[in-house]
């Protein structure tokens, strides 16, 4: 076993294991008021949570902020139009390619911001031991994956998937699981499964109404399609994938994961406070971490720890908090450093 494993029950709740300790809930790794009794990011929305979204820029806006910084700091920084979603590249497009992804779930918003303040960082001061990684790497920054959900979610705040707003929903509005209302496709849980993958433990649903619907194919949705085609233009320099979501409080890789990503996780769990690093004991198929191992990145996904108890809504000074005095700044310069070496 190659350290701890954590293992996903169909609720997800997160179980952490070792040869030596058994099986233990996560949760209790994090202190009584952690355990996770819903998702995080369903907490029902309070006045104060509905105040903080209505805060957010929209993702034409976030799209404004990144055009801006590339004009500003062309030397550093160049954007680039994906299609359906836009980012920042950084160094050199010869080296070693790393994929900062955010905001793959429309609700998890703060990891919008978590993305435009590194591509701020990057810009625009940063750290000299990263410039220098940024000669040996090439790292593209993308704030938002999946604009449409993300806007949406601006709108009715649990909103989880993407949104098509030309194939309006046909689920019933008084319909709720555990993750919050469904509608759309689940974009992680739309990817392809690699070949010769270890034995599965979630695929997603079928059911178009809950919230891990995978969708009619694997890469029917534009973002996820974008961004796996975006990963496999690279793959002959596949280096490091992050995927950053909210609110479970780990960072892990899959089990067909190159060598090289347990020594991420454990390098970013070092830097963020309550945040539990491991091994996925199985795979969960269709997610983009599992498809990204599988085209040579060494992937892993990263549950940022939920922001007071405002669950999918901290307000922007918190998310700044966490970036700037947390840990999340110096724990997403753990990728780009390490693919540098």
């Amino acid at each position: 076993m190659l350290g701890p494993e954590i293992t996903f029950s169909t609720r997800r709740q997160f179980l952490l294991g070792s040869a030596a300790a058994g099986t233990l809930l996560l949760a209790a790794c994090r202190g009584p008021e952690a355990t996770p009794a819903i998702d995080p990011n369903s907490r029902p929305i309070t006045p104060e949570m509905r105040a903080n979204i209505n805060l957010y820029p929209t993702s034409a806006q976030v799209r404004a902020q990144m055009e801006q910084l590339a004009r500003d700091h062309s030397d550093r920084a160049s954007f680039f139009d994906y299609g359906p979603f836009v980012g920042l590249t950084f160094g050199n497009p010869e080296e070693r390619a790393v994929i900062l992804e955010f905001n793959t779930h429309g609700r998890e918003r703060a990891t919008s911001q978590l993305g435009l303040h590194l591509a701020k960082t990057l810009t625009q001061n940063p750290p000299p031991e990263v410039l220098a990684a940024l000669k040996n790497t090439f790292v593209m920054v993308i704030p938002i994956h999946n604009p449409t959900g993300y806007d949406q979610a601006l709108k009715e705040p649990l909103w989880r998937k993407t949104y098509d707003p030309a194939n309006p929903s046909q689920c019933p509005l008084t319909l709720t699981d555990w993750l919050g209302p469904s509608a759309g496709t689940d974009p992680n849980r739309n990817y392809p499964t690699p070949a010769a993958f270890p034995p599965l433990t979630d695929v997603g649903s079928t059911d178009p109404c809950v919230s891990e619907y995978r969708g009619p194919a694997s890469l029917s949705e534009p973002i996820t399609k974008a961004m796996y085609h975006l990963a496999q233009e690279h793959s002959q320099n596949a280096g490091i994938y992050l995927t950053v979501h909210g609110t479970q409080h780990y960072v892990a890789y899959p089990p067909n994961s190159p060598s090289g990503a347990e020594e991420m996780v454990k390098e970013i769990a070092k830097r963020l406070p309550g945040i539990t690093s491991g091994r996925m004991s199985r795979a969960i198929g269709g997610t983009s971490f599992a498809a990204m191992a599988g085209l040579g990145y060494k992937a892993a996904i990263l549950e940022l720890p939920e922001i007071g108890k405002t669950g999918s809504a901290p307000s922007l000074d918190q998310v700044k908090e966490l970036y700037e005095h947390g840990g999340a700044k110096e724990a997403l310069m753990v990728p780009i450093l390490l693919a540098a070496k």
